[in-house]
């Protein structure tokens, strides 16, 4: 239900359905299922600002990730802790994280999807690296069927938009924009 209500916008209620998520887990779960309500979790704290108490439990996720050697989570964390020091402004660590989440898709031998793109052109226009920025998001927009979420390609093409006018290019994101 988190998930449901993070869908539909509704940060409070993808919060409190996350808080009895992980509430109501069976002492001896999985750690893969732990990580993956932690993660859940965090997700809701972040989207609700609570930042600090976001990553904290992306963290804990991560460390439980880890020691069970779920490689699908591991990666997971990264993206959405790297979106959180987004939201919350840690611009150094934003950048930090998903600079860390490239190397480790690299050593997968996987390719990042689009919301993956997304967070890190975001992680670089924090700092300033609008080029770096829009070369990651290009690829993603050019394609017209990736066969993923389809906010993902919606969320790029705002993304690159607000990355093209933070630039200094004032004409080409309408185009953009119009595509989104």
């Amino acid at each position: 239900l988190s998930a449901l209500f993070r869908r539909v916008g509704d940060p409070a209620l993808m919060l409190e359905h996350a808080v009895a998520a992980v509430e109501l887990l069976d002492p001896d779960a999985d750690p893969s299922v732990r990580a993956d309500h932690l993660i859940g979790l965090a997700d809701a704290l972040g989207a609700s600002g609570s930042y600090e108490d976001s990553i904290r439990r992306y963290q804990e996720g991560a460390r439980l990730a880890e020691a069970c050697h779920d490689r699908y989570l591991q990666l997971a964390v990264l993206n959405n802790l790297a979106y959180t020091q987004y939201e919350a402004g840690l611009a150094a660590e934003a950048v930090a994280t998903v600079e860390q989440m490239q190397r480790d898709y690299a050593a997968e031998g996987q390719a990042l999807r689009t919301h993956e793109g997304d967070t890190i052109a975001r992680a670089y226009s924090l700092v300033g690296r609008f080029e770096e920025a829009a070369a990651v998001l290009e690829p993603f927009i050019a394609q017209t069927d990736i066969g993923e979420d389809c906010d993902g390609i919606v969320l790029a093409l705002l993304t690159l938009t607000d990355v093209k006018r933070r630039s200094g290019d004032f004409d080409g994101p309408q185009s953009t924009l119009d595509r989104a």
